[in-house]
């Protein structure tokens, strides 16, 4: 594709340039900038913007800006990729504050992956011989998959996690073919920044790794000895990468926090969240199984509707061509996949549709392989001759409008509350019928806006450092973000959190800060090192406590929770 682009004539003569964007350049860019633009809308105009994701720009912010700045403070619970990436933007906010207060440096982060993973599905297509015209619509069903758009613009880490593992497909489908070592060191290194993005690329791991090793068993010749080293040899070089980060990032983790999985263990972790929703009965967890499948079945349609039309049809060609690429592209894909959905469906996940999101790419790149022009044996036998015969004419405008349909489908699912419960509540508050700003519970599009109110009121007192203990857990690390004094706050990243919480007046501590002590809010530092410090309902007589004495209550604004200011008790002498 080639876009000219007219310049005024200038003193040097300079008259026309022409900009070549080929190779999937215009992609990249075209994608890059309808997610920054996006993204520069939500963030910078309605200041909406997605939990998680804020977070993470939290956790690159107490690195530098806290009272206790260090890099361990990116936190050990989740992996640290998008922090670390979103880590480059921190020093601007110092001239340019909403690079943090309003999640710019997370947009920056996810439209920069995500326009890469839309590069990276340009170039597999390309790779496959997929016609020009067939992968513009493929590349535009993937670019402009409402998912795709909304997570690519919104800052989360899904944007990432799809470019790795489309980058890891990409090069490993190309290895079934071209069997060269460097294809597998691409491939490995792609695993092992998806797994430093989210851990479920372990599976993906798992899969290409065996997948691998079990190719080169099978189409190495030779005695069983032999192949079985050439199987172990090229595991390994796929796998080394992915080995590395995982050990490291264990090793560092227990060796900082005493625990080398803390996303399982930790108070924060996925199952302490988990055991409070189910507690509750909240996000779908009292469900039966037979719903449970039946909602995870239109999620996963109203992600990627083309996907059972692909799975079968590339099935069948490539049996008929003899054509390995699509078990390469299900090794990848298909483990973590079908984790997701067991995981939700078993009650141990939460019914995000944000993780089932791998059947988008997958989906693309199976229709992908159906149009390949690149056939993977120099005879094709009989079969997949009558197969190339019937599918071409008649199942290229099939396939092709298999893609084009999963858009206004996946527009359709991200609204509905039942199918994207997440997107669905964020999308409702700004397309939805009431003010862009309403103040009522659940509503506001101005995310945090409970948050922002506690921190102006406590700038406005002009602390001095390590002058509040708060948790930054549960929404607490908006409250630090939006403050224009980061360090009067002492919070649970800080290396001397704990024994400041145990006893705060003998280390000056003027105040404590804790949600409701109810629903996550249980997780709270603030609320388990102190139970009956919080109200059980804010009506609720107000009898005092040993540590410290009820100020001021931030009540319910928006989609933000109750927060309880308690100023500290003097110490007893």
């Amino acid at each position: 594709m080639i876009v000219s682009l007219p310049l005024r004539r200038s003193r040097a003569g300079f008259s026309l340039a022409r900009i070549s964007l080929r190779n999937g350049k215009a992609s990249l860019l075209f994608s890059l900038i309808l997610y920054l633009g996006i993204g520069s809308y939500l963030s910078l105009v309605l200041q909406a913007f997605q939990g998680d994701a804020y977070s993470r720009v939290a956790n690159a912010y107490y690195v530098l800006f806290s009272r206790d700045p260090h890099l361990a403070a990116i936190g050990f619970v989740w992996t640290p990729l998008p922090s670390l990436v979103e880590l480059l933007f921190m020093p601007v906010s110092l001239v340019w504050p909403p690079m943090v207060r309003d999640g710019f440096a997370a947009v920056l982060m996810s439209a920069l992956f995500m326009a890469g993973a839309v590069y990276q599905i340009d170039k597999t297509m390309r790779e496959l011989q997929v016609r020009s015209v067939a992968r513009n619509v493929l590349v535009a069903a993937f670019a402009l998959n409402p998912m795709v758009v909304y997570h690519g613009a919104i800052g989360t880490s899904e944007a990432p996690m799809a470019f790795f593992m489309i980058l890891c497909a990409r090069h490993l489908m190309a290895w079934t073919r071209h069997g060269t070592i460097d294809r597998l060191v691409l491939a490995g290194l792609a695993l092992a920044g998806a797994y430093m993005t989210r851990y479920e690329a372990a599976l993906a791991a798992a899969g290409a790794v065996g997948i691998v090793g079990l190719l080169v068993l099978l189409r190495t010749p030779g005695p069983p000895r032999t192949r079985f080293q050439m199987a172990t040899a090229d595991a390994l070089i796929l796998g080394a990468p992915f080995v590395l980060v995982f050990v490291a990032w264990a090793f560092a983790s227990w060796l900082i926090v005493g625990d080398a999985f803390a996303q399982f263990s930790s108070a924060y972790g996925n199952s302490s969240q988990i055991a409070v929703w189910k507690s509750i009965g909240g996000n779908e967890f009292g469900y039966p199984l037979d719903l449970k499948l039946s909602l995870t079945a239109q999620r996963l349609f109203a992600l990627q509707a083309a996907l059972p039309l692909g799975l079968a049809l590339a099935l069948v060609l490539s049996v008929s061509r003899r054509d390995l690429r699509m078990v390469a592209l299900l090794a990848v894909f298909g483990p973590a996949l079908v984790f997701m959905a067991l995981a939700y469906v078993l009650g141990v996940l939460a019914p995000w549709l944000r993780y089932l999101m791998p059947a988008v790419p997958l989906g693309i790149l199976l229709l992908g392989l159906c149009l390949s022009g690149a056939v993977a044996v120099a005879r094709p036998s009989w079969p997949s001759r009558m197969v190339g015969r019937w599918a071409g004419p008649a199942m290229t405008p099939m396939l092709l409008l298999g893609a084009a349909i999963t858009v206004p489908i996946g527009g359709m699912g991200i609204l509905n509350s039942q199918i994207a419960v997440e997107e669905s509540r964020d999308l409702g508050g700004i397309f939805g019928p009431r003010a862009a700003h309403d103040d009522r519970p659940g509503w506001s599009v101005r995310s945090f806006a409970g948050e922002r109110i506690v921190a102006a009121h406590l700038d406005t007192l002009q602390l001095p450092d390590g002058s509040v203990a708060l948790d930054v857990f549960l929404n607490g690390f908006a409250i630090v973000t939006q403050s224009d004094s980061p360090r009067q706050f002492v919070i649970t990243p800080d290396r001397d959190f704990d024994a400041i919480l145990a006893d705060p007046a003998a280390f000056g501590v003027q105040y404590l800060l804790a949600p409701d002590n109810a629903g996550q809010g249980v997780l709270d530092a603030v609320n388990r090192a102190y139970p009956g410090l919080v109200p059980s309902e804010p009506s609720a007589p107000r009898s005092g406590h040993r540590v410290a004495t009820l100020d001021r209550m931030f009540p319910q604004l928006g989609t933000s929770g109750r927060w309880w200011l308690f100023r500290v008790n003097p110490p007893v002498s």
